[in-house]
C-alpha cells in the first residue's frame, strides 16, 4: 500500500489499514450450587496497521519535525476449549520523534508480525476410511514472520503556492467528502510539489 495524506502544521494525521475481527473470549462463572462453567463470548476488535504522524514544519530551514506512532494489532492464534476457539489481541508499536528535510525519506522498521495458518493435506478417498482414514490425513501449523517497514516522505506545501494551483484550495478538504476525491486532491498537490523541486 502507498497511502498519501495531507495535514496542517502541528495537526495529527492517521492512516489505518484495518479489519474488524471477531475475537473469542472465555469467562468463568459459578452457579449458586457451586458448579463452575465456562461461557464463550465474542468481541469485535480492530486489527491491522495504524500510523499516526504529527508534523511541525520550519519554513525557513525546510525541515520537518515529526512525532511518529506506528502500531500493529493482530489476533494471536487461539486455543480450543469445549469446541470454542479463544484468541487474544496482540499489539506492538513504537513512538519516535525525528527531524528530516523536506522531500527526504524516513525508514522505520522492527515491527514484527507473525501470521499463523493451518495447512490440511489428505489423500482423496482413503482419508474417509473409518479408523484407518486418520493415517491419510495430516495437519500442519505454519508460522510466517514478517517485518513491517514504513517509508515516510514528507513535503511542505506552501499555502500561496498551492493557492495558485487550486483557487479553492482552502475548501478542498472541507467540501469533498468522498474518499476518492480527497485522495485525488492529495495526489495532485504532491505531484505539483515534486515538479517544483
Amino acid at each position: 500500500a502507498r497511502p498519501r495524506i495531507l495535514t496542517l502544521n502541528n495537526e495529527t494525521a492517521e492512516i489505518q489499514i484495518k479489519t474488524d475481527e471477531a475475537i473469542g473470549l472465555a469467562s468463568n462463572t459459578t452457579s449458586a450450587e457451586g458448579t463452575a462453567s465456562t461461557v464463550a463470548t465474542a468481541e469485535r476488535v480492530e486489527t491491522g496497521v495504524f500510523l499516526k504522524v504529527t508534523p511541525q514544519a520550519n519554513i525557513k530551514t525546510r525541515e520537518i519535525t515529526m512525532a511518529i506512532e506506528p502500531r500493529v494489532v493482530q489476533a494471536r492464534s487461539g486455543q480450543t476449549f469445549s469446541g470454542n476457539t479463544f484468541r487474544d489481541p496482540e499489539e506492538r508499536g513504537t513512538k519516535s520523534h525525528l527531524r528530516i528535510r523536506d522531500g527526504d525519506t524516513i525508514i522505520i522498521g522492527g515491527l514484527l508480525r507473525t501470521d499463523i495458518s493451518n495447512i490440511k493435506t489428505k489423500v482423496p478417498i482413503l482419508n474417509r476410511i473409518p479408523v484407518l482414514g486418520a493415517a491419510f490425513r495430516h495437519k500442519d501449523l505454519k508460522e510466517t514472520e514478517r517485518e513491517l517497514v514504513i517509508f515516510i516522505t514528507p513535503h511542505i506545501l506552501r499555502e500561496e503556492l498551492a493557492g495558485n494551483l487550486y483557487p479553492r484550495k482552502k475548501n478542498i478538504i472541507r467540501e469533498q467528502t468522498h474518499p476518492s476525491q480527497k485522495m485525488r486532491a492529495v495526489d495532485q498537490a504532491l505531484s505539483f510539489i515534486e515538479r517544483q523541486r
